[in-house]
């Protein structure tokens, strides 16, 4: 039988701009401009920063550009930082079975090697298309949970692989070179999720270390490097391995090569800046307040019920989730997310990510703990019955004087496939609020009307150009 590496190195091959719909082409834009977004957004964030200074004084081939900064280096290096800086604030995009974030892959490796070999915009977004069909496909073949399971961020260990497909389509590589590409990035494959025993900063790293590794594979590859081409489905390859024999659907792989479900246009977008299994619960509460015009500090309780999977994330341990360490405990505490977002002045304003209520002093703010604590979470059949095709979440407030409020909702706003798309114009919007503080109006512009006009572009260059400080 064929290996599978080797179909997909065919299929994507053989795979033209001009054989992407419409919808996909503006997906894929759209997917870059938000990734611009939140790395800029991040660049000063430390866990970017000290990478951004590795990579700055390591010197070799000025190839790729990092966002923010004046200086092109080698573009796994480019890589490396702007996937890290994009994944620091907790507000890259997310797709529902994967549990991951393929943006933070695939956007900074793509890039960095279009830029590198010049590729136009039409050559990147097709590299961009495959690179989110991959990652996002290899975590939906595994029984939903069990990569968490074994200690596993989806980001990192399936991410890799879109970054190495992505890479080897804007290469140009042959369908031989591609599935050695990808048996390379097998043995490269990692994340644990570790990090939130004690808040630390690895999953951020995650993201850049998977778009910088993704891209070398395919560098490797196409200098002749050989790598097995039996990674997926092989006696000792990554399924077996990641998952175990029993706790994946073969079918998923095959079924997504050739494409007939583009999955970068069931990647859903971000509102808030922290863990996504948050989202709808913020959402529910949110909505439950303003619609009914309850006042914080008449609730009594707030107990809300979340899918079985999202416990040990946002929940466990309590204790540290209701009194964070760090920003990463804060970003993945329900009960912080809850107080914190419901206490923000700018509580409904449109396209609010709250980045400023998970940051290191917010964090110890009596208010928002001592609302924190009125918040209760448990599992619960109802939600549980539409996850990992949605991420349900419903809230049930009670208030001092004995009312109950109650709703729930199958997925949060910016959720593609719950039907709560955004608009190109609610994108815009949110580009403006996330870099208003470190471009200006004009810049800003430019950048928005240079993406959304990707297909017409000769080369990337000139968009990280635009970026330098």
């Amino acid at each position: 039988m064929k290996p599978f590496a080797l179909t997909i190195g065919e299929y994507t091959n053989q795979l033209n701009y001009t054989d992407l719909p419409l919808n996909i082409v503006q997906e894929a834009k759209y997917k870059t401009l938000d990734n611009i977004a939140v790395t800029v957004a991040a660049y000063e964030e430390a866990p970017a920063r000290i990478l951004a200074d590795y990579a700055l004084t390591a010197g070799g081939r000025e190839e790729a550009g990092i966002f923010m900064y004046e200086k092109r280096v080698p573009a796994a290096l480019a890589a490396l930082v702007n996937g890290t800086a994009a994944h620091c604030l907790e507000i890259d995009d997310d797709h529902n079975e994967l549990l991951g974030h393929p943006g933070v892959t695939a956007v900074p490796a793509c890039l960095a090697m279009a830029e590198k070999t010049g590729a136009s915009g039409q050559d990147y977004i097709t590299g961009l298309v495959v690179a989110y069909q991959l990652s996002c496909s290899l975590g939906m073949s595994v029984h939903s949970g069990v990569l968490h399971d074994w200690g596993y961020h989806p980001t990192g260990v399936c991410g890799i692989f879109g970054a190495a497909l992505g890479s080897a389509k804007i290469m140009g590589l042959s369908p031989e070179q591609t599935a050695c590409a990808l048996g390379i990035a097998g043995s490269q494959s990692a994340g644990l999720f570790e990090f939130v025993a004690d808040g630390s900063w690895t999953k951020r790293f995650h993201g850049g270390w998977s778009a910088h590794s993704g891209l070398l594979a395919a560098t490797f590859a196409a200098g002749g490097y050989t790598g097995p081409k039996s990674v997926f489905e092989g006696r000792m390859g990554w399924l077996h391995a990641y998952a175990g024999e029993g706790n994946y659907d073969w079918s998923v792989m095959e079924n997504s090569f050739p494409i007939n479900v583009y999955e970068i246009d069931r990647t859903s977008y971000k509102p808030y800046a922290c863990c996504r299994h948050n989202h709808t619960a913020i959402d529910v509460v949110l909505d439950l307040v303003e619609e009914n015009g309850i006042a914080i500090d008449n609730i009594e309780r707030i107990e809300v019920r979340l899918p079985t999977e999202a416990i040990p994330i946002i929940v466990q341990p309590p204790e540290r989730k209701l009194h964070p360490e760090t920003t990463v405990d804060s970003q993945f505490s329900i009960y912080y997310s809850i107080a914190a977002t419901l206490l923000s002045p700018e509580q409904r304003d449109t396209m609010t990510t709250f980045i400023d209520q998970f940051t290191a002093e917010k964090i110890k703010d009596p208010a928002i703990l001592a609302l924190a604590a009125r918040v209760t979470c448990s599992d619960h059949p109802e939600v549980n019955v539409l996850f990992p095709a949605y991420y349900a979440a419903s809230a049930l407030i009670t208030t001092k004087d004995g009312k109950t409020f109650y709703k729930l909702e199958k997925g949060h706003r910016g959720e593609q496939v719950a039907g709560k798309r955004w608009s190109e114009q609610e994108l815009v919007k949110r580009f403006h609020k996330l870099t208003a503080g470190f471009l200006n109006s004009a810049r800003r512009e430019t950048i928005i009307n240079t993406v959304l006009d990707l297909e017409n572009i000769s080369t990337l260059t000139g968009i990280t150009n635009m970026l330098k400080v």
